[in-house]
C-alpha cells in the first residue's frame, strides 16, 4: 500500500482530503497519545472507520509465544494493549441533542443518535427518559415508546433488581418527560409553547396537562389528531402546533391532524443486552 497523500507543514502533518482506501493508515498516523492515554485518529463523525481504539498505557494482556524450534533469547510471551470499551455509561451526550436542539440539524441529530445509541450501555436508570425524547424527535416513535415504558415500569417490574433498596423517583418522573417532551413533542425553551405530537403503533391515545405561564392546558392526541384545550386561566394562549402558529382560548381549542414521523435513518440498535427492558 502506498503512503496516504499528506501535506507536510511546519510543526504539522495535514491530510487535505479523506481517502477511504487508506483510512487504516491515516488512523494510525493521526493517533494521539501523551504517555498515559492513546487514541486512534478516527474521523470526528465516528464513521466510516477501520478500528476505534482508546488505550491506557500499562494496561495489556500477555500470551505465550511458541516456536517450532527453541532458541537463545527468544521471548517467551507477547503483550497486547487492551483497548478501553467503546461505550458511554449513560445518555449524557444524547441529552445535548435535546437541550441544545438549535445547534444540530435534523441530519446531525439523526446521525449522532444512531452513533450513540449503539454505544450507550445505560448503567443509569436516568438514561431511558432522555433517549425516549430524542428518539421521538428523530422519528423513531416505537423505540421512544419502549423507553417510556421502561421509565414508567422500572420499579413496578423491578427492572434493575434493586427496588427493595428504594424507588427510582427520577426515572419515574422521567416518564412524564418521555410522554410530554417525547411523544408529545413539548418544547418550552422559546417565546411560545411548541407541541409536535406523535403516536407509536402500540398506543391509540395520549393525554396530559401542563402549566404554561399561569394557564393550565390539556393536550390530547388520538389517531384523528391533537387537541389543545385551555382548562384554566385567561386566553388566548399562543402555541405552535406541528410548526403552525395557533391560539387556544376558552371554548376555542387548537387542533391539528396527526402527522406521520419520517425518520432519516433506520431505527438505531443498542449494545447487546442493553435494549429497552419493558
Amino acid at each position: 500500500m502506498s503512503a496516504p497523500p499528506l501535506e507536510l507543514r511546519p510543526w504539522s502533518v495535514c491530510e487535505p482530503r479523506v481517502d477511504l482506501d487508506r483510512l487504516g493508515a491515516t488512523e494510525a498516523l493521526f493517533s494521539l497519545g501523551n504517555g498515559y492515554l492513546g487514541v486512534r485518529g478516527t474521523l470526528d463523525e465516528g464513521e466510516p472507520c477501520v478500528f476505534h481504539g482508546t488505550f491506557h498505557a500499562g494496561v495489556f494482556e500477555t500470551f505465550p509465544l511458541s516456536y517450532p524450534e527453541g532458541g537463545y533469547g527468544h521471548p517467551e510471551e507477547g503483550q497486547a494493549m487492551v483497548g478501553v470499551a467503546d461505550a458511554t455509561p449513560q445518555a449524557d451526550l444524547v441529552l445535548a441533542l435535546w437541550w441544545c436542539r438549535d445547534d444540530f440539524t435534523e441530519e446531525e441529530l439523526a446521525r449522532d443518535l444512531d452513533y450513540y445509541e449503539a454505544r450507550t450501555v445505560r448503567d443509569s436508570s436516568l438514561s431511558a427518559a432522555v433517549q425516549a425524547v430524542v428518539c421521538a424527535r428523530a422519528g423513531h416513535v416505537d423505540l421512544a415508546h419502549r423507553y417510556l415504558r421502561e421509565c414508567a415500569l422500572v420499579d413496578l417490574r423491578d427492572l434493575q433488581e434493586d427496588t427493595t433498596d428504594g424507588l427510582h423517583l427520577a426515572s419515574v418522573a422521567g416518564a412524564w418527560l418521555a410522554l410530554a417532551a417525547g411523544l408529545g413533542g413539548l418544547r418550552e425553551d422559546r417565546e411560545e409553547l411548541e407541541l409536535a405530537p406523535v403516536l407509536p403503533a402500540g398506543l391509540s391515545r395520549t393525554a396530559y396537562r401542563l402549566s404554561w405561564r399561569g394557564r393550565l392546558l390539556r393536550v390530547e392526541t388520538t389517531r384523528d389528531g391533537t387537541t389543545v384545550t385551555l382548562v384554566r386561566g385567561s386566553g388566548p394562549v399562543p402555541v405552535v402546533l406541528d410548526g403552525v402558529p395557533a391560539e387556544v382560548a376558552e371554548g376555542r381549542p387548537a387542533r391539528a391532524p396527526l402527522r406521520e414521523p419520517e425518520p432519516l435513518l433506520p431505527e438505531p440498535r443498542q449494545p447487546a443486552g442493553r435494549e429497552p427492558r419493558a
